[in-house]
């Protein structure tokens, strides 16, 4: 908030003060002054540059952020979690009666072709997760680790693969009891060097109460934060179900998506009457996740357009002001014989070295700005130092345009009617 606080309000404030200070200027002129024409035309002029070299930084700086953030925003929305997170629907079923009626809903919406496979958890898988006490081999005493209750085929369901041991089993009736899933970031935390030493570690205070697979590492919280160790829970109790079992998730191959729902809601009503059957999609979901990264790479766009017209607003004021300073001068040269071309580029050279000055202030400020934000991140992006060419390019070929008009007059005047009028 801060940094987006920062990058939106300067502009504006420099905005302000770029109207405010002809206003004051003109405002404080004396009738009798202006009208001898003995005001100096140098008076104020390093600050009128200042200003427009300043807006430029500022825009330059936007550019570059919107640039970066929109590249964020798509890493953490695009990038690979360790999990299948498309096709899959997610089932609120806390305070209802599905508990007793799981197993038969399960097996009746696994009746469909276009369903893969089914399962029920804790949390919202990619988002975030409970927390429990578990005491493992080697540890004085429980300690809490980040956990999730699951069921059978969570695995499955969300394509998550086993780096070591073995996954739940339905055909093991002691799973729920005596055994346990971690992740690969757990075996590293707790130093039992490979995945499969980790296999058979014990927990708990019962001696045969053994860890029987390790988890390829996923994100299962947001992306903001690293994949830190996970404890995956069997929980197959229908009053645990009732505590912990907050959703069912069902993938589904993505043909006919609208019959398959039919289907799972036709199945939900006659296993659940009474009950209305909510779902959503898991990939929609985890997208609200990243609001606050798409909210500020739209409010980025919006302050960069703005405070680029701010930006050739004073840009096109300062070469109007001085096509009509140096009108003489052009004309002198004009008859000393300067060609059209050359009184063009001469023109348009002072206001070239502004934007080049702001493009110098502008790059080193962005870097910091941009370093500093997206250190809130565990997964960021790599500034591509590209980013900051293309903004200065397009703040020159801005700044030409803004300008060309007032160069073309001053390269096209008629020197006699110039001189004749100084």
């Amino acid at each position: 908030p801060f940094y987006l606080a920062l990058l939106t309000g300067l502009p504006l404030g420099v905005g302000i003060l770029a109207g405010l200070y002809p206003a004051v200027v003109l405002s404080s002129f004396l009738p009798i002054t202006a009208l001898k024409a003995n005001v100096s035309r140098e008076k104020g002029a390093m600050f009128r540059k200042t200003l427009v070299t300043l807006q430029f930084t500022l825009s330059i700086i936007l550019l570059i952020g919107t640039g970066v953030a929109i590249e964020q925003l798509h890493m953490l929305q695009r990038s690979d979690t360790g999990f299948t997170r498309e096709n899959v629907i997610m089932i609120p079923v806390m305070r209802t009666p599905v508990a007793d009626k799981f197993e038969a809903l399960r097996t009746e919406f696994r009746r469909n072709t276009s369903v893969l496979s089914v399962t029920a958890m804790e949390e919202i898988l990619g988002s975030k997760h409970q927390v429990g006490n578990f005491i493992f081999e080697g540890m004085p005493e429980s300690k809490p680790f980040p956990r999730m209750n699951i069921r059978h085929d969570f695995l499955k369901t969300f394509e998550i693969p086993l780096a070591a041991g073995r996954d739940y089993s339905e055909d093991i009736a002691t799973d729920d009891s005596l055994a346990l899933l971690v992740n690969e970031a757990f075996v590293r935390q707790m130093g039992w060097g490979t995945n499969e030493a980790a296999v058979g570690k014990k927990f708990g205070t019962r001696p045969n109460r053994t860890i029987i697979g390790i988890v390829k590492d996923f994100n299962f919280a947001s992306r903001h934060q690293p994949i830190r160790p996970l404890v995956m829970d069997l929980s197959l109790n229908a009053s645990a179900f009732e505590i912990f079992m907050k959703y069912m998730a069902v993938r589904i191959t993505g043909d006919n998506v609208q019959e398959t729902l039919a289907h799972l809601k036709q199945q939900w009503e006659a296993q659940i009457p009474g009950w209305p059957f909510e779902y959503f999609f898991l990939d929609s979901n985890l997208e609200k996740l990243y609001h606050a990264e798409n909210k500020m790479s739209k409010i980025t766009i919006i302050f960069s357009g703005l405070s680029m017209l701010v930006a050739c607003l004073g840009l096109f004021g300062l070469s109007t002001f001085t096509a009509e300073q140096r009108k003489k001068e052009m004309s002198i040269r004009k008859v000393m014989g300067s060609s059209n071309l050359q009184i063009f580029l001469l023109f348009s050279k002072r206001f070239f070295s502004l934007i080049l000055l702001a493009n110098v202030l502008a790059f080193p400020l962005a870097w910091f700005l941009l370093k500093q934000w997206l250190a809130g991140f565990a997964y960021q992006v790599n500034i591509d130092f590209s980013l900051f060419v293309l903004a200065g390019l397009a703040a020159a070929a801005i700044a030409f345009v803004t300008i060309c008009y007032q160069a073309w007059r001053a390269a096209h005047s008629n020197p006699a009617e110039v001189l004749k009028n100084e």
